[in-house]
């Protein structure tokens, strides 16, 4: 139990700061392919140097906006967190934590979904000054009652402010998707011509253009 709950606070503690060993890593990545790349094209001709420029710019760009969106990205979700906590209301928590595993796949989404949590909070936060208190009347009585009176008080600041948090996430989190998205691959040379022996040679272009024009006569494409 005791090294669960060190191991939370370590990970929350870095999260709360955006994981700046994740940015690092990232950072490195994309700047070992800038050079990396170009190198090794440099190495076969003055065409592969430009597409393995091209390549090295694109993961560098990639890797470096990625790390610093999805740091900000956790920064956000920790800050939420930490506000769904001081509600003092078990249920919201755990409808926000379901909500939060799934992250947008797209900015649009990320809008549209962050966009409602957005006016749900604000809602649930002017309503709960009369919702709380009646529910925690008919759960528990007197003492219910003042309880809910204490976590509507608490959620007309708390449930606005973490609505505006899980926008800020939601719209992150479908930046920060679009950007590591691998999906509209820009396809910078024809495939590699592989001999008969099927032993990997470095990539000609000769050979590889050849080739590509060959299969497509052989599909009718001419």
């Amino acid at each position: 139990w005791y090294q669960r709950r060190v191991r939370d606070a370590v990970v929350f503690g870095l999260d709360i700061i955006g994981n700046p060993y994740s940015v690092a890593q990232n950072i490195k990545a994309g700047t070992k392919d800038l050079f990396y790349e170009p190198y090794m094209g440099m190495v076969q001709g003055p065409r592969e140097f430009a597409e393995g420029l091209v390549i090295g710019v694109n993961s560098f760009l990639r890797h470096s906006v990625g790390g610093v969106v999805g740091a900000a990205s956790k920064i956000s979700r920790s800050i939420g967190k930490g506000i769904a906590k001081l509600t003092f209301d078990e249920e919201y928590q755990k409808s926000r934590n379901r909500r939060m595993t799934q992250k947008p796949s797209h900015i649009g989404e990320g809008l549209a979904r962050g966009g409602k949590s957005l006016l749900e909070g604000f809602y649930h936060g002017v309503t709960g000054v009369l919702v709380k208190p009646i529910e925690g009347a008919v759960d528990d009585g007197v003492g219910g009652f003042f309880k809910g009176v204490g976590k509507g008080l608490v959620g007309v600041v708390a449930r606005p402010l973490g609505g505006l948090t899980d926008f800020v996430s939601y719209t992150i989190d479908g930046i920060h998707h679009h950007t590591m998205a691998d999906d509209g691959v820009l396809v910078l040379r024809f495939p590699r011509f592989i001999q008969p022996d099927k032993i990997l040679r470095p990539f000609n272009y000769r050979q590889a253009e050849g080739k590509y024009y060959l299969n497509q006569v052989a599909r009718g494409h001419h």
